[in-house]
């Protein structure tokens, strides 16, 4: 399922710690800053070594990849 966040939202999906190298699970959407995401991708949190969804919460480790 996908569903559109925008860049600025605190979410794994756009931490650079949420292991997606390819950014596989973004796409970007119409407007600036807004952002397609595959909501039932789960990658490893490199900080906590746990699978994390990518609308997962996040903690005080959060680091934006853009």
């Amino acid at each position: 399922m996908k569903i559109l966040l925008n860049g600025k939202a605190r979410r794994c999906v756009f931490c650079k710690h949420w292991y997606d190298p390819t950014n596989a699970a973004i796409e970007p959407a119409f407007g600036k800053g807004m952002w397609r995401v595959d909501a039932a991708m789960k990658n490893k949190c490199l900080i906590k070594n746990i699978l994390k969804l990518a609308t997962g919460g996040v903690c005080n480790e959060f680091v934006s990849k853009f």
